[in-house]
């Protein structure tokens, strides 16, 4: 038997001298293969042949769920505030709030400083507590105030219009000259 017929068995294959071993590849891995290539074509069926979802479609889904809640928790705090716009306790935690997050832009009694007056009759955005309650949950990012409605709880955002509703005709020190348009109630 001679050397070359010794290198040449089933398994091997020789090529420039070089042995090639006929291994076969571990079954996970051929199992994950398949899985793949299943999985592919079950995907590209869904997605391009029967219609599925694009990804615009879906995002808008997402945005209508997104915009269904904010009305649902605007509702909410609308409902809060008709009932507790008056009620002391409201009043208190409000000005609590009110201390702790927008003194520093209104002033420590809504006079006024770099944001506008709350104590007089003139408002920007609207001086009725639906108007308040949208400016705090929105702010107004063009003039500096930010939205508080993702950091303020609703019992938060009802009492702080509570207290700024309390305020107004307050007359304090050193107020802030009015603007906007005059609130007529």
């Amino acid at each position: 038997m001679s050397n070359d017929s010794k290198n040449e068995t089933h398994d091997e294959h020789t090529y420039d001298g070089i042995i090639e071993h006929d291994h076969p590849l571990p079954r996970w891995w051929v199992f994950l293969f398949y899985a793949t290539i299943i999985f592919a074509t079950g995907y590209y069926a869904y997605y391009e042949i029967f219609g599925g979802p694009t990804l615009d479609q879906e995002l808008q889904v997402e945005l209508e769920k997104l915009h269904s809640l904010q009305k649902q928790v605007q509702s909410e705090a609308q409902g809060n505030l008709s009932n507790t716009i008056n009620n002391p306790e409201f009043i208190k935690l409000g000005a609590k709030v009110y201390s702790e997050k927008c003194f520093m832009c209104h002033g420590d009694k809504g006079q006024g400083t770099i944001g506008p007056n709350l104590t007089d009759k003139f408002w920007l955005h609207g001086g009725k507590p639906e108007n308040i309650l949208k400016t705090i949950q929105a702010g107004i990012p063009d003039k500096g105030m930010p939205p508080w409605g993702a950091v303020l709880s609703s019992d938060e955002q009802t009492s702080l219009i509570a207290f700024v509703t309390s305020i107004k005709n307050s007359n304090p020190p050193n107020p802030k000259a009015p603007q906007g348009e005059e609130l007529v109630e």
